[in-house]
């Protein structure tokens, strides 16, 4: 993957993004969807309950399109998507010529905890009050610069920040998750991304600056592992220390 390209595929996509949010005021697009920028494209992922992170391809070129009809079937259905059959929105593919679809299922046990967090992280106030902030903005999931960027090529699961320049890197985890080194892992994001004035660290800070959710301005890092199955509830929860990321357990 080109980091060139990925970054100006973002410059691309956020402008159709911007230009689609201004001309659709009332759209509800959001609140089950958001934009993933590739080197090639741009993924829509969704985060519905039924589909947690799943995602189709589109091209740049049809990606404006594809907004709008889907934001057409939402307000169709007084934007619940509940209320809207997956076969109207995948109907909508149909005619752009998209054959991908938003396949049912879980891909991965940590895609439930990810969706409902990238869901709900603004307005729940318990994680706002574990991570010592006011106010937490997704701005980008599965996160990846280019190969090699971190030991084997790993993704941040979320990426938010705050609106005054603290970023945290949100490494997800299921109870049942025995395999993975979370802690490890997001040490070498914070490690790799987070050294202010390294080649890593003005990649990422580019790439965020374009990203459709764009973070202006970063002025510190924090990683997190979050570990739990679905819960809104915190029920426990320790600040990074000593270079250890910090911990918030869900119920």
């Amino acid at each position: 993957m080109s980091i060139v390209q990925l970054i100006d595929n973002s410059k691309t996509i956020k402008k159709i993004w911007k230009n689609f949010v201004d001309e659709n005021p009332h759209q509800q697009f959001g609140k089950w969807f958001h934009l993933r920028p590739t080197s090639k494209g741009v993924t829509i992922v969704t985060t519905h309950d039924s589909r947690p992170m799943r995602g189709i391809h589109v091209a740049k070129t049809k990606l404006n399109n594809v907004l709008i009809a889907i934001n057409n079937v939402l307000m169709k259905q007084n934007f619940e998507i509940e209320n809207a059959p997956w076969e109207a929105l995948e109907s909508v593919l149909a005619a752009e010529k998209i054959k991908e679809r938003f396949i049912a299922g879980f891909r991965n046990r940590e895609f439930p905890l990810q969706a409902r967090m990238i869901s709900e992280m603004s307005d729940n106030s318990m994680i706002k009050e574990a991570l010592g902030i006011n106010y937490l903005h997704f701005a980008a999931s599965e996160v990846i610069l280019q190969e090699g960027v971190t030991e084997g090529g790993q993704k941040i699961d979320i990426v938010a920040h705050d609106g005054t320049g603290k970023v945290f890197f949100l490494e997800l985890k299921s109870q049942d998750n025995k395999k993975d080194s979370p802690f490890e892992q997001v040490a070498i994001y914070v490690r790799d991304y987070g050294k202010i004035g390294s080649k890593k660290n003005k990649d990422f800070e580019e790439l965020m600056k374009n990203y459709p959710y764009p973070i202006d301005s970063i002025k510190e890092y924090v990683g997190y592992v979050v570990i739990g199955r679905y819960g809104k509830k915190v029920v426990r929860h320790e600040a990074p220390q000593n270079g250890r990321a910090g911990y918030i357990e869900l119920d």
